[in-house]
């Protein structure tokens, strides 16, 4: 890296920004962890679950990230995306999440992506 950027990250353990915060991402404030800008890029592995095998608190939080725009058949996975798009509100950053492509299928399409 250093070759081609003309210097090479630290390595571990993490000293240059060393905030790590351990809890469920859906019931953290990210604005609170990092103010959103077109500079920040979220990217993650949420867990992949359905909409008939979401646990009733995962529906809970599915409901609370959802809001009014809530819709039963949306999955688990679904919520990272919700966030982020509040989160970033009118900043330009980036996100990107790995997925099924189940949120691209049938009845949810319409609720996801209208967002």
């Amino acid at each position: 890296m250093e070759d081609e950027f003309g210097m090479a990250p630290d390595r571990l353990p993490i000293t240059v920004a060393p905030t790590i915060r351990h809890g469920n991402a859906l019931h953290v404030d990210w604005a609170d962890l990092l103010p959103p800008s077109d500079d920040v890029i979220i990217l993650g592995n949420p867990p992949f679950i359905g909409q008939y095998t979401k646990t009733p608190e995962q529906t809970r939080d599915a409901k609370a990230i959802w809001g009014k725009r809530y819709n039963g058949y949306l999955g688990y996975v679904t919520c990272w995306y919700a966030k982020s798009i509040d989160y970033f509100g009118e900043s330009r950053g980036r996100w990107a999440f790995v997925s099924t492509n189940s949120i691209c299928q049938g009845e949810p399409v319409e609720h996801l992506w209208r967002c």
